[in-house]
């Protein structure tokens, strides 16, 4: 998975017009670790890293997706 460097926060402009076969997108400065990547099919998905391995075990990641999950949507 190959990673856009850049030096400004993610537009929703800029993620609106991804393509398929478009290296994947990350954000910046605060919002860090925040990653936006385009299928085959233009289906657009947004990951969030976690942690590292092997600073962070898989269970514990496994946990905090459950934490994660459980937050409300505003």
């Amino acid at each position: 998975m190959k990673s856009q460097e850049n030096n400004k926060p993610l537009s929703s402009q800029e993620i609106a017009t991804m393509k398929s076969g478009d290296d994947t997108k990350s954000d910046t400065g605060e919002n860090r670790g925040l990653l936006i990547s385009c299928s085959g099919s233009g289906k657009k998905f947004v990951q969030m890293k976690l942690g590292y391995f092997p600073t962070m075990s898989l269970t514990e990641a496994r946990i905090k997706l459950q934490e994660f999950r459980t937050l409300p949507c505003e």
